[in-house]
């Protein structure tokens, strides 16, 4: 199994974190599927993608019912880069809007059109009519991922692993209570100690419909 290319953590650096003496690769794969697994509990968890990930194509791209405003938001964010935003009704003519076009609101996935746009004033309202291709992320790759988002990735790999071959379902330690189904790809709760980590990260949308 590879690593996601959104992982949190590297093989490498867990293997560091559970002393694990990096010529012993007879355990990479399920660390590496743990690696993955936590990344994806992470990004549910904090509503974001840490690490730059294309969530829409020119060819494949996100689709929105036009709002009749000057803005639309995202399903995603933070936004990193905006390769091509279109306003497509099914009866007149698509539009290709350029930077100078609109405004990026990063942190909020919003795109608000400029008051001097020679392109587009409101997006049509339209039913699927906006279309956005997009890459979104904090940080370029796995090594720039931020130092408390990686120690949040560490711990809850770290409870996975202590208790792979148990039928644990609830554990006391230290200050806080962790809970698992049965299954460790499926936690139903993250650590305290992770999720007081994860905080400064965890993305509320504001304005949106």
């Amino acid at each position: 199994m590879a690593a996601d290319t959104r992982a949190l953590v590297s093989l490498t650096e867990i293997k560091q974190y559970l002393e694990i003496d990096s010529e012993d690769t007879g355990r990479d794969a399920l660390l590496t599927a743990m690696v993955n697994s936590a990344t994806d509990v992470i990004e549910r968890f904090c509503s974001c993608y840490f690490v730059e990930y294309e969530v829409a194509t020119i060819e494949i791209p996100e689709k929105h019912d036009g709002t009749g405003t000057d803005e639309c938001y995202t399903d995603y964010y933070p936004i990193r880069s905006i390769t091509q935003l279109r306003d497509n009704p099914y009866t007149g003519t698509a539009r290709v809007l350029s930077p100078t076009d609109y405004l990026l609101y990063a942190d909020e996935g919003r795109i608000k059109l400029r008051t001097d746009s020679q392109t587009l004033s409101r997006f049509s309202s339209a039913p699927q009519s906006i279309e956005i291709a997009y890459k979104v992320g904090y940080c370029a790759d796995t090594a720039s991922v931020p130092h408390d988002v990686k120690a949040a990735a560490k711990q809850l790999i770290a409870v996975w692993y202590r208790d792979r071959a148990g039928d644990l379902t609830t554990e006391r330690i230290g200050d806080y209570t962790w809970q698992r189904s049965p299954a460790w790809r499926e936690p139903t709760d993250l650590p305290d100690q992770a999720k007081f980590l994860l905080g400064p990260y965890i993305r509320y949308r504001v304005g949106a419909v």
